[in-house]
């Protein structure tokens, strides 16, 4: 009678403990991180769902058998394991920071492994690991300094591309000029120059390149120095524009283009300034009241975009008399085509109109003219770089 209830005693424990292990491998299963042990001869003794699977196979499957007869790598499981022996003799748990592994189902993979050796009841030496994938979150850092290194380059090219921009404008009683840029990003594809050539006439160019960020940008600041070079001599501004355009034509990368727009007011003869443009628009004169009262027109390109087709004759300039009273602004697209949430733009209308009516100075026309595309935006985010420059005559 003893006997028998020992021996039921024992038979329930062994239930007992049996039921408690398939508890402990359905919760090991169900774990996101590899968990396994090996022997001292490098042997798996056991192995969660997790590391089995991702090693394409089952964890019955893997049991018995050695890490290089079923990696997908089989060389570099050899290197690992011949760590094995190495961590058994150091006796206290072991954290290895990204191991490259290749894994059969889900690739390469950076893997931290936590082992600890310990003995069995037999004496016997395992190692029993737990390994967490880090690629996610490797790949999620690499992003993040990727992204560092990003602004920090958008960050220097701003900066470089703020540095192009005049700082003070023209020294002339007779013209007040004023102008800005607003990028989308941190570098733009738009850019505002002027200066005064060799004759003492006074140039101002608004370009604007295809896209904004840094390409955009780089190409910018070449148009720049081809059209400061270029329009600092004496002549035609038709002719310079095409002579331009062979440049950029040479230069640009295919997936560019730039439309610009120019205009060159003779020092002691301002009626004689003359207009051109290369695709570009919308650019508002208002000619002197005195002498005209039509009003505000947008005027017409003198031919395509820079950069597009060697070979392109412009149309002879537009004469825009800048006597006192006359104006001249030079937009980007930008500020038309500022849309609203719903999609709606702004159109040329609006802008016109403050160019009309406006009566202050160059800056406080353009602060008008980029007060009333906000307000139209209503905060909707830009799509576009802005970049504008104002020309009044007094």
């Amino acid at each position: 009678m003893g006997t028998g209830a020992t021996t039921d005693d024992l038979t329930n424990r062994i239930a007992v403990l049996e039921a408690e292990l398939r508890t402990l491998r359905s919760i090991l299963d169900l774990a996101p991180l590899y968990v396994y042990a090996i022997d001292e001869d490098g042997i798996y003794r056991f192995a969660n769902r997790a590391a089995a699977e991702d090693l394409g196979h089952t964890p019955e499957s893997i049991v018995g058998r050695c890490w290089p007869d079923i990696a997908a790598d089989p060389a570099q499981a050899r290197g690992v394991m011949k760590l094995v022996p190495e961590k058994l003799r150091a006796g206290v748990p072991v954290v290895t920071k990204d191991v490259p592994l290749r894994l059969n189902r889900s690739g390469d993979a950076i893997v931290e492994l936590y082992e600890a050796p310990f003995r069995d009841a037999d004496g016997k030496q395992w190692l029993l690991g737990i390994a967490r994938d880090r690629t996610s979150e490797v790949d999620l850092e690499q992003a993040r300094l990727e992204r560092a290194r990003l602004d920090r380059d958008l960050s220097i090219a701003h900066d470089i591309q703020q540095s192009l921009l005049p700082a003070r404008a023209p020294a002339r009683d007779d013209l007040d000029v004023h102008g800005w840029s607003h990028p989308a990003d941190d570098a733009g594809g738009d850019f505002f120059d002027w200066f005064t050539t060799a004759a003492g006439d006074t140039c101002v160019v608004l370009g604007d390149v295809t896209g904004h960020g840094i390409g955009p940008a780089l190409v910018a600041a070449t148009t720049r120095a081809y059209a400061r070079a270029t329009f600092s001599e004496p002549g035609c501004l038709g002719k310079q524009l095409a002579k331009l355009n062979e440049l950029m034509a040479s230069e640009l990368p295919e997936a560019f283009f730039v439309t610009l727009a120019a205009a060159r007011v003779p020092l002691g003869d301002p009626g004689a300034a003359t207009y051109v443009s290369a695709g570009h628009g919308p650019t508002f004169f208002r000619p002197s009241p005195r002498f005209d009262a039509a009003g505000v027109r947008e005027l017409d390109s003198h031919g395509p975009p820079l950069g597009i087709l060697a070979g392109i004759s412009f149309a002879d300039p537009t004469p825009i008399p800048m006597i006192a009273g006359a104006r001249l602004v030079l937009a980007s697209d930008g500020l038309h085509e500022r849309a609203r949430a719903d999609g709606t733009q702004l159109g040329t209308g609006p802008l016109a109109s403050d160019v009309q009516c406006h009566s202050g100075n160059a800056a406080s026309l353009l602060a008008s003219l980029l007060n009333r595309v906000e307000v139209f935006a209503d905060d909707h985010p830009r799509a576009d770089d802005m970049t504008a420059v104002a020309l009044l005559a007094r």
